[in-house]
């Protein structure tokens, strides 16, 4: 059955929009309109956002109205083509758990739904993620960014009212093989005052376990993804240290590469253009802990390089997943399904956009205290 009654919208008064969805409690859409007209709201909105580091979006900069995340234009065809993770809310464990999926907590074994040939991933698919189920729709209010009653984690100053939809499930104990029954929440806001979009995504155990949530939303700045499209982005990571070397099934082998200016991975982090259209990137960048712990700040920007608009990253996590797409041409998505349909010369291409999960390390069960994620209530 088709029926997109059920999405929701947050609109701010900046022109920023975002369609949202039940289903995998997922950014649907992501529209930019022009920054508002009066000079003041403009240099206000466009300085709410600025990073010393990474710099803010120019006044000059050719911003017409466009639809900046790929997504999904209906329940089916997000049913349809659900393998690349669209916008999605994944977990119980975001990313890959390796080992076969199995893991020891408190003394006991565990073994994690593998998905992905011997390996756990985004939560093990199936009914028992959090990607595939209809979320309840918690609650939807209206507050201010700054002051007494800001809206909690909110890091950016200087935003005005904010509107809010927060959606709720919990994941039943032994689900997909995880111990525990968790409540999880994910709330979307929007700032009036600037061309925000946060995401706050929270879990309560009853046990010990784990839980390690991301945003699977793919990012084209330029608001016509094609294949190779990424190459004219550049991805500035300020806050990077190092990278987590992998094996051939992605898993973590414990070693951090530093990002020095002779590493492969340097060019990753200053330009996307050539490995976009090569191999491609699907690598866990280690971030510079913040000054207080589980702050959140600001780790670099996303900059569509012709028009100039610059998209700023926060994040309370140690570790962002940077992937270029590299698997969604295989996956054969018509535009016809997705909220692009109606822009000529698209297609949802290998390299056509980005994601960058911010997240705990993929699979941080097996290493050890310095990479691991908290595994308690």
């Amino acid at each position: 059955m088709s029926d997109n009654s059920s999405n929701f919208t947050l609109a701010s008064e900046s022109g920023l929009v975002a369609t949202l969805s039940p289903l995998g409690a997922a950014l649907r859409s992501l529209t930019l309109s022009s920054p508002p007209s009066s000079p003041s709201r403009a240099e206000s909105a466009i300085g709410a956002i600025q990073c010393a580091k990474c710099g803010s979006n120019s006044r000059a900069a050719a911003w017409t109205t466009r639809s900046v995340v790929l997504g999904l234009a209906s329940d089916d065809a997000a049913r349809r083509h659900a393998g690349p993770y669209l916008g999605v809310t994944v977990g119980r464990v975001a990313n890959r758990i390796g080992h076969g999926g199995e893991f020891e907590l408190d003394g006991e074994r565990h073994q994690a739904r593998a998905n992905e040939g011997g390996n756990c991933l985004h939560g093990g698919g199936g009914d028992g993620a959090l990607d595939g189920r209809v979320w309840e729709m918690a609650e939807r209010v209206s507050g201010k960014t700054d002051g007494a009653d800001a809206f909690v984690g909110w890091p950016i100053a200087g935003c005005g009212r904010y509107d809010a939809v927060t959606f709720a499930s919990t994941m039943a104990d032994g689900e997909n093989g995880f111990p525990g029954r968790v409540n999880v929440r994910a709330t979307y806001v929007v700032a009036h005052g600037a061309h925000a979009l946060g995401i706050v995504l929270e879990g309560e155990a009853e046990a010990v376990t784990l839980l390690a949530l991301t945003n699977h939303a793919y990012f084209n700045l330029s608001g016509e993804p094609r294949e190779g499209g990424l190459a004219d982005h550049q991805l500035d990571l300020h806050e990077a240290t190092g990278v987590l070397a992998v094996d051939d099934a992605l898993i973590p082998t414990g070693e951090v590469v530093p990002l020095a200016a002779d590493s492969p991975f340097a060019a990753a982090v200053a330009s996307l253009g050539s490995e976009a259209k090569l191999e491609g990137l699907d690598h866990n960048y280690v971030l510079a802990p913040p000054d207080t712990a589980g702050a959140c700040r600001c780790i670099g920007a996303l900059v569509h390089v012709p028009s100039g608009l610059r998209m700023r990253v926060t994040t309370t996590k140690p570790g962002v997943q940077v992937y270029t797409g590299n698997g969604l041409g295989h996956a054969g998505i018509p535009i016809a399904d997705t909220v692009h349909a109606q822009c000529a010369s698209v297609n949802y291409g290998n390299g056509s956009a980005i994601c960058l999960e911010t997240q705990f390390f993929p699979d941080a069960i097996h290493l050890g205290p310095l990479l691991g994620y908290l595994a308690a209530v």
